[in-house]
This record gives structure tokens, C-alpha cells and sequence, in this order.
């Protein structure tokens, strides 16, 4: 991770993933990926040991511990319990980010609220002009 980076944004990924391992461990020790069993057996709890996390990050962490523990399932719960690292990615959805193309940002939600950044796409992946003749 670069020097420069937004304190907030860190933060935020680290309160994301312990959202992730919480909700791993209530599934972990329910043997359940259900993802509404895991959203009535975490939420309230993490809403209140992570309060500045925002109720769209608290679920795409659910969902996202949800489909570890599908994996254990998988396997029989034969295996390892899934462990989220603290600088990990994170999932965002249409609630917690939004691009703005036309300016050049986007903006993610952080543990201080709403936060824009300057986006930079690679030539490689910009959308070519018009083909020559």
C-alpha cells in the first residue's frame, strides 16, 4: 500500500475485514452459510462494535464471509476456518461507490463518510477512439 494513502480509506478496509471475520465466525461456529442466518446472528452485533461502518459495507461483508463458508461446506467443514487479512480487499456495491467518468473520480464510502478520489485508468484499458480506415 502506497505512503500517500487515505487514512479513512484504511480504516475502512480494515473495519471491513473484521466485519468479514466476525460473521465468519458466527457461520463457522453454526456450520451455516445462510445468509440470512448469518444476517440476524451479526448485524446488530457488528453495527454496534464497528458503528461507523456503513449498513452496505456490514452486508457485502456478510455476503462475502458467506461465500467462504459455502466453501467449508464444500469441504465438509473439513478444513481450515476462512480468515479475512486486515489489508485485504474489499466488496463495494452500487450503494458504496459510484463512478464519475466524466470527471475523472469516484466516490467510496469510509468509516468518515462519503469520500471522493481520482480515478486513474490505464491507457491500456481505455476505450480505444475510432478505428482508421
Amino acid at each position: 500500500m502506497p505512503d500517500t494513502a487515505d487514512p479513512s480509506l484504511v480504516v475502512t478496509i480494515q473495519a471491513y475485514n473484521e466485519a468479514v471475520n466476525a460473521v465468519i465466525d458466527a457461520g463457522w461456529e453454526r456450520k451455516s452459510y445462510n445468509k440470512n442466518v448469518l444476517h440476524f446472528s451479526t448485524y446488530k452485533s457488528i453495527r454496534e462494535r464497528i458503528p461507523d461502518l456503513q449498513s452496505s459495507l456490514v452486508q457485502c461483508a456478510r455476503d462475502v464471509a458467506s461465500a467462504s463458508l459455502k466453501l467449508a461446506k464444500k469441504r465438509e467443514w473439513k478444513c481450515k476456518k476462512p480468515v479475512k487479512k486486515a489489508m485485504s480487499s474489499i466488496r463495494l456495491n452500487q450503494r458504496t461507490f459510484t463512478p464519475f467518468l466524466e470527471s475523472g473520480t469516484i466516490s467510496i464510502s469510509t468509516v468518515d463518510g462519503r469520500k471522493k478520489y481520482p480515478l486513474v485508468i490505464p491507457e491500456y484499458f481505455r476505450e480505444p477512439g475510432p478505428l482508421p480506415n
